[in-house]
Parts: structure tokens; sequence; C-alpha cells
């Protein structure tokens, strides 16, 4: 990424070895002299012994007659001289092998002087931790950079996270469902016409509730594989599985009257059916209830809406069989439509009908499908 002029740096790291060089090298004339006064020691050691035995000859020789006196002093000042020779000989190889242990220390902190002299010279080459976008660069040719500047700001490529806003309604259904931490998402970024789909798993979510959006934010880890990677902070769609709900239909939100479902039954007659409300999706909500699949469900509200209410069906290509009495509805078939959520709207007077499949779901994209269990519908707030 940056390379600094390495001069000075490398002038560093000869001079921190040749100071290095040259404490080894008193650290090896100290080990001579050590090894000097060691064989030093020695000889005197033997003189000192030849010294001796001749003084004890002498002193026998006194004893007789034999040699005077001075002459056995004179073998008692040599072995004095020895001894002295002896002692100061062994004192010198004592502060040589303290001079030694001394230029050994200074040996290892020149030792330590030249790794950082040779770290230093590796520092002047800034290289990246890892593979990335470089997203600011704050260095250019002769600029001066102090300690702590910043060269080069880095994203990492393999740790990119994807933010999208969940609805406080969303996120608490399925965090209370066990179906957000972990949860894979697709991720789609349009480059243009080409859309490029990423996968990714979720992995946190904000502390706080995003003000602005009244919603939770939520990041995912992108798995790259060999696609493009993505830029930062590019607008992406995400689609995530939301909560199934079995035997259970989606209706306009219209088609609810006080709890309830109306049904044309028998001899073209309304019939209640109280439902339990199970989740709302924009102008929808999926409702779990006694519905069979096949129902034919009243999804605008009448002015009149009751339990034995008469209407005439409505055939869509036909037309109108006979005169409406108070609506009138279209029947959808069903086998392929379980599951979906079909619905045609009339003109005044005349109900909108829609099928009641055995299992619907919160869809990831807020369109209808069918024929498919359904999931909750994604979050399309760019990111």
């Amino acid at each position: 990424l940056v390379t600094i002029d390495p001069f000075a740096y490398e002038g560093a790291v000869r001079e921190a070895k040749a100071q290095r060089d040259e404490s080894r090298a008193r650290a090896a004339e100290i080990a001579a002299r050590i090894a000097m006064e060691e064989s030093d020691i020695a000889r005197l050691e033997e003189q000192l012994a030849f010294a001796q035995r001749d003084l004890e000859r002498a002193e026998q020789l006194g004893r007789t007659g034999t040699i005077t006196d001075k002459a056995v002093e004179d073998r008692q000042l040599l072995v004095s001289q020895r001894q002295q020779a002896l002692e100061a000989a062994r004192h010198t190889l004592d502060a040589e092998k303290a001079r030694r242990a001394q230029e050994a220390a200074v040996v290892e902190r020149l030792a330590w002087q030249v790794e950082r002299a040779e770290r230093a010279v590796a520092d002047t080459v800034l290289k990246a931790p890892f593979t990335g976008i470089v997203r600011e660069e704050a260095a250019s040719v002769g600029r001066l950079l102090a300690q702590n500047d910043v060269a080069v700001a880095l994203i990492r490529a393999d740790a990119l996270d994807v933010r999208f806003v969940l609805s406080d309604q969303r996120y608490g259904r399925l965090l209370f469902n066990d179906n957000l931490f972990g949860a894979k998402v697709d991720v789609i970024w349009r480059i243009g016409d080409i859309p490029l789909v990423y996968t990714g798993t979720i992995t946190r979510a904000g502390a706080d509730i995003e003000s602005a959006r009244g919603g939770v934010d939520v990041f995912a880890r992108l798995d790259m594989g060999d696609l493009p990677l993505p830029r930062p902070g590019a607008f992406v769609e995400v689609r995530l599985q939301g909560v199934v709900h079995e035997n259970s239909a989606r209706v306009p939100t219209a088609a609810l009257h006080d709890g309830s479902l109306f049904l044309i039954g028998a001899d073209d007659r309304l019939v209640s059916v109280p439902v339990n409300v199970l989740a709302l999706e924009g102008d929808e909500v999926i409702v779990e209830g006694d519905l069979e699949d096949g129902d034919t469900v009243i999804t605008t509200r009448l002015a009149e809406a009751g339990d034995g209410i008469k209407v005439n069906r409505v055939d869509p290509i036909a037309g109108p069989s006979g005169p409406a009495d108070e609506a009138a509805a279209v029947p959808v078939p069903s086998g392929d439509t379980a599951g979906s959520a079909i619905s045609t709207h009339g003109e005044d007077g005349v109900a909108a009908a829609s099928t009641a499949p055995e299992r619907a779901g919160e869809e990831d994209t807020g369109r209808t499908r069918r024929g498919r269990r359904r999931g909750d519908g994604g979050p399309r707030e760019p990111s």
C-alpha cells in the first residue's frame, strides 16, 4: 500500500549490527584473556608447589647446619612471592569473568537493537493485513508521515455486512419464533439491469430502536463466493424467510367483519365463520379458522352482511346469471390455488371473492404466489 524511504532505517540497521559485532569481538577478547589467566594460574600453582618443597628441604638442612639461615629465608621469600602472584592471577581471572558477563549483556542489548532496526525497515513497507477495498488514502510521494497518521483506510472484503431495518412487528415475530439469528438471507445488488444475488446469515441486531424509521437495525454477514465484491454503501434488496402458518389463509383486510369472515354457503347464502388473526401483511391478513380449501370468501364490506343473506354468484366470463340481491361473488376454484390469495374486486353492489387455502404464510416480497408456502414479508428498505 505505502512504502517509506528506507535509507535512514537501513543505515540504522548497519550501525546497530556494527555495534553488536564490536561488542562480540570484545567478548571474544575477554574470553581469550580468561583462558590466558587460567593457564597462568595453573603454572603459578606448579611454581608455588616447587617453591614450598624447596623450602621444606632448606629448613631440614638448616636444622643440621648444612646451609645458612639466609638461604632458608631466601626460599621463604620465594614461596611468599609465588603465593602473591597466584592470588593476583586469581583476582584477575575473577575480574575478567565479570567483564565477560557484562559484555554478554551488552551483546544481548545490541542484538535487540538490531532486531528493532530490522523491524523498522520492514515497517517501511505497509502491506494490507487482509484482502479488501481501499476506501481512503492520505499518502503521496514525498509526504512526511508522522506517528499515528492514517495512511490508508481499508474495508475488509471477507467481512462485509448488510444492514437493513425490520419493523417492530416483523422483528418480534421472527424473534419470538426463533427465526432471526442464524437465518439465511438473499441479498440482491442490482448493477444497472444485472442483478447479483448473494447469500448471507443474520448475525446480530442493533442495540437501539431506529427512531427515524421506527424499526430495528439487523445485520447479516455476506457469503461472497466467486461473485464480484459489492461496494460498501450500495443499496441492496434483502429477502428472508418469514414465519410459516400452517392451516391458514391470506385474505384482504376488508374481508374481516368484526373477527369473522363471510363465506358463500349452501343455497348461495352467507355464513359467518369466526377466525383468529395470525399476522398483518400490508393490506392483507393471515387468519386461521374453520375454513376449507375451495371456500368462497366475501372480500369486500357489504352494508347489511349477515348470516343467511342470499347472494347471487357471478360468472366472471359469462356474466351474472340473475339479478343481484344484496351482493354477488365470484367463486375461485381450489386445487392449484391452495396457499394463494387470489381475489377479484367487483363494482358497487358486487362482492369480491377469494379462495380459502389450507396453508398460508407471510410472503417475503408482498406479492401473491400460487401453490406455495409463504414466509414473512422480507424487508425491502434499502441499506
